[in-house]
């Protein structure tokens, strides 16, 4: 569960991020970096690495495949942020990664994912881009790395279900700058529901 009060859970098949260039007054107090430095999360495989000593984002991050496991254990409709302790746009994620991140959403119909960025500008261009066959060959890698998912149906990934309609895209704004710069990236986007995120919100908005 999450204590986040518009989602039900959060996943994170990625881990690891920098901060905006620019946008810094956004990331300036990142809770993602600030909790990946802690013992809680220190402990596991996939936080090694993301922070230095001093507790900041090196800028390597980790693709954790099995976290997309959860994602075909939901049998009811629940809302999953994903992912939480990263940006999944962020130029370090490999196109392979999100070709599996993608094709799991997509064969999970009953989880609507909700997915946001600071970097609409790559967003735009990797969801325009989206095809069958990269949902496919994600779904091919996926396999071969996970048993949990080796019954997931290959011949279901095509063009018929794009945009994902239990996908939902969102860009975090936190002043009129980011907004203006964000906000129209967002709406060319592909996507069944956009959304903001307005926090940290650092001065008035006119959306």
């Amino acid at each position: 569960m999450s204590t986040i009060e518009w989602t039900d859970h959060t996943i994170n098949p990625l881990v690891g991020c920098t901060k905006v260039p620019g946008a810094l007054t956004g990331c300036k107090n990142c809770y993602a970096e600030a909790a990946s430095k802690t013992g809680r999360l220190q402990q596991f495989p996939q936080y090694h690495g993301v922070v230095n000593e001093q507790g900041h984002w090196t800028g390597k991050i980790n693709f954790v495949p099995e976290q997309l496991e959860k994602l075909f254990k939901f049998r009811k409709p629940t809302r999953v942020f994903m992912p939480s302790m990263s940006d999944p746009f962020h130029p370090a994620v490999k196109d392979e990664w999100l070709a599996q991140i993608f094709a799991a959403i997509a064969l999970n119909p009953q989880v609507t994912v909700q997915m946001l960025t600071k970097r609409p500008e790559r967003m735009l261009e990797y969801i325009s881009s989206l095809r069958g066959v990269k949902l496919r060959s994600g779904l091919i890698r996926l396999r071969n790395q996970l048993e949990g998912i080796q019954d997931a149906r290959y011949t279901e990934l095509t063009e018929d279900l794009l945009p994902l309609k239990n996908l939902h895209l969102g860009v975090s704004v936190e002043n009129q700058k980011v907004a203006d710069d964000r906000i129209p990236l967002l709406l060319k986007t592909p996507a069944a529901l956009r959304f903001l995120s307005v926090e940290p919100l650092l001065e008035s908005l006119d959306l």
